[in-house]
């Protein structure tokens, strides 16, 4: 029985830690749309950046947010 406890504790400390990682990827699209959008308004040029998978700077951000999530979960159901 204790066993399946603390399975339970690390499936939803990961769905936390993704569902983390989800709404700060919404929030940062919505962000994003919203600065493009003014200044396209705006008629200012954009110039696209693009993120490359391969990047650590697109890495190390999800990685730190998936983990914020999953230990802010983990030590509430460890208690």
């Amino acid at each position: 029985m204790i066993k399946h406890a603390a399975t339970m504790v690390y499936i939803k400390s990961i769905i936390a830690g993704v569902l983390a990682l989800l709404l700060v990827a919404a929030l940062m699209a919505l962000m994003a749309t919203i600065v493009l959008v003014a200044l396209s308004v705006s008629g200012l040029g954009i110039d696209m950046v693009r993120w490359h998978l391969g990047s650590p700077f697109f890495w190390l951000p999800a990685i730190a947010i998936f983990s914020a999530g999953f230990l802010w979960k983990y030590r509430r159901l460890s208690k």
